[in-house]
């Protein structure tokens, strides 16, 4: 990661790792370079488990439809994403 300014922020730039991803419900692995991955439902609401254990409709971090959200994630660490209410597409993609 790098940091840019622009104005009186600063910004840092993340880098793409792999392909930007779709699904439903899924268990994945980041990469091994991945620090962070970002989560998009679109269509319903989902549940985000970073821990290895299983996502419920009621259990885990709630990413609701048409927001996003980046959580932190070391390498080989099984992630769990489960639908919560309506039928979402979930588009996903990891950065280092």
């Amino acid at each position: 990661m790098s940091t840019i300014a622009f104005g009186q922020y600063q910004y840092t730039a993340l880098r793409p790792t792999g392909n930007h991803r779709t699904g439903t419900e899924v268990n994945i692995i980041p990469p091994d370079d991945a620090s962070m991955v970002l989560v998009q439902p679109t269509g319903g609401d989902v549940r985000v488990k970073l821990d290895g254990s299983d996502a419920t409709s009621t259990a885990g971090f709630q990413v609701a439809d048409g927001t996003s959200q980046y959580f932190p994630v070391a390498g080989r660490t099984r992630i769990s994403i489960v639908t919560e209410s309506g039928t979402p597409n979930l588009q996903y993609q990891f950065f280092s």
